[in-house]
């Protein structure tokens, strides 16, 4: 899937809706900002995923690509949401 997301603001509940409907339930969501981190993510966007039981994981985007990977290898219900690298 592609998505309109350029930078840390513009990932907004709304933009990962998509993720909360998919069937099996993720188990982790991981966000990728690219090279930053962010420390706190939005109360309504940890809100969201929570109701639905889905951990949402803020990292590096290198970071985030690698433990997909990983989890996804493990068989794990998992989902990447990446920004690019500048």
């Amino acid at each position: 899937l592609l998505w309109n997301a350029k930078c840390f603001e513009d990932v907004k509940p709304s933009i990962l809706s998509l993720f909360s409907l998919l069937s099996p339930t993720l188990e982790i969501l991981l966000l990728g900002y690219g090279e930053f981190h962010p420390d706190i993510l939005p109360r309504e966007l940890i809100s969201q995923f929570r109701q639905k039981g889905i951990i949402l994981e803020p990292t590096s985007t290198v970071n985030a690509a690698s433990t997909f990977n990983i989890l996804n290898g493990e068989g794990r219900n998992v989902a990447a949401a990446l920004l690019t690298l500048k």
